[in-house]
């Protein structure tokens, strides 16, 4: 399988609202690489979530450990919000297993001089 290139999101400021991309039909991929070019300005932060699909309608946010019950050991699980807080470009990998995917993104504090671009390659891995 040849790994298919996406663009989630163009370089544009960020606002102080989730604003999300449009949808990406993934079935069949296992992995995704999110390429991000952010940077900084104004703000104290980008923040970026990943929701999933299987009809295109009903979407499903990340979540991640946050910790463990002290009492019980049962994991809890709370939505998965990635942060970043410096000019960077970087790569997140997640994997995925489901149909459609998006991305929603946003600065904290001020918009002015934030932007943020994201790519995804993903693949059958």
């Amino acid at each position: 399988m040849v790994a298919k290139y996406q663009t989630f999101r163009e370089l544009l400021q960020l606002t102080t609202a989730f604003v999300a991309s449009g949808s990406v039909f993934v079935q069949g991929m296992t992995q995704v690489c999110f390429l991000c070019d952010y940077t900084k300005g104004d703000s104290d932060r980008a923040e970026i979530k990943v929701e999933f699909s299987g009809d295109n309608v009903n979407w499903y946010q990340e979540s991640i450990v946050s910790e463990l019950d002290i009492y019980d050991n049962f994991p809890i699980h709370r939505p998965c919000i990635r942060k970043l807080v410096d000019d960077i470009k970087t790569i997140i990998s997640i994997p995925i297993c489901s149909r459609y995917m998006r991305i929603s993104s946003k600065a904290v504090g001020s918009g002015v001089g934030t932007s943020l671009s994201v790519k995804g390659v993903m693949d059958r891995i």
